[in-house]
């Protein structure tokens, strides 16, 4: 099925726009969209596999070809209060050696309804846990380092479900003429043995505007000069009583502090 998907998604790609959006359907406050965003791959890493000497380790060099996403997204809203986002992914489909990111799945899968307006609203279902501003961005997808959340090699740097999301309900909204936004998260948190006690996971996220504000769930990479952004932004996530890499159960927390600017 990835080689149908693959030779489909590729073709696909060869078209002008890898990224798209159209809406299907709009009555009133009542719409629904149908995104796609695709990104063809391909990568020479020296010494990136095994020769065919037993003997030999990582002496060969690897040549790949590779659909390495592919998002469809759909989205919309059944009243003025109500909207909705569901996110399904392909990842590295084709890539020698990986079998286990070749099944399509549910990244995002959440309804929103606005409690106070944009003051206070309420996530419910898989979100992107509030730790970082990289995960609401597509700021690092390109990116092929270690210590990133994209790439060939990267990976999240804390603990998450699928893709840095989790499972949960956040609270979140925008204050002070949208200059503060705010993000409370509860989630279920990494289950299995690597957490006996089925523990809860709670985030939360402040970042403050010192420029123009941001106020929506997902950041633009870049706004290419429409808006200057100087942001600073804090985050603590936490979850206790969890394994992590085979040790012992302990209690997990990071925090994070960082800024942000984007000043055209």
């Amino acid at each position: 099925m990835c080689k149908k998907f693959l030779i489909a998604i590729v073709v696909l790609l060869l078209v002008p726009s890898m990224a798209w959006s159209v809406e299907v359907y709009r009555d009133g406050d009542t719409h629904l969209d149908i995104g796609f965003f695709g990104q063809a791959w391909y990568q020479w890493v020296e010494n990136g596999q095994d020769s065919d000497d037993a003997d030999d380790k990582g002496d060969k060099a690897l040549n790949d070809f590779l659909v390495r996403r592919a998002y469809l997204s759909i989205k919309g809203s059944a009243t003025p209060v109500l909207d909705f986002f569901v996110h399904y992914a392909l990842d590295r489909c084709g890539q020698l050696g990986v079998t286990n990111d070749n099944d399509i799945e549910l990244r995002d899968g959440w309804m929103r309804a606005k409690l106070m307006g944009e003051a206070l609203m309420v996530n419910l279902g898989r979100i992107y846990v509030p730790v970082t501003r990289s995960p609401s961005t597509k700021s690092l997808l390109m990116i092929d380092c270690d210590w990133t959340q994209g790439g060939i090699r990267g990976g999240a740097f804390f603990p998450s479900k699928s893709a840095n999301r989790d499972d949960g309900v956040m609270l979140w909204g925008n204050l002070a003429d949208d200059m503060l936004r705010y993000r409370i998260f509860v989630g279920e948190g990494i289950e299995t043995t690597d957490n006996p006690d089925d523990s809860l996971r709670y985030a939360g996220q402040v970042s403050v505007s010192l420029l123009e504000p941001e106020k929506g769930f997902f950041n633009p990479q870049t706004y290419l000069g429409k808006k200057d952004v100087l942001s600073i932004l804090a985050s603590i996530d936490h979850q206790p009583d969890l394994t992590l890499n085979g040790n012992i159960a302990r209690d997990y927390t990071a925090w994070t502090a960082e800024g942000h600017c984007d000043y055209g």
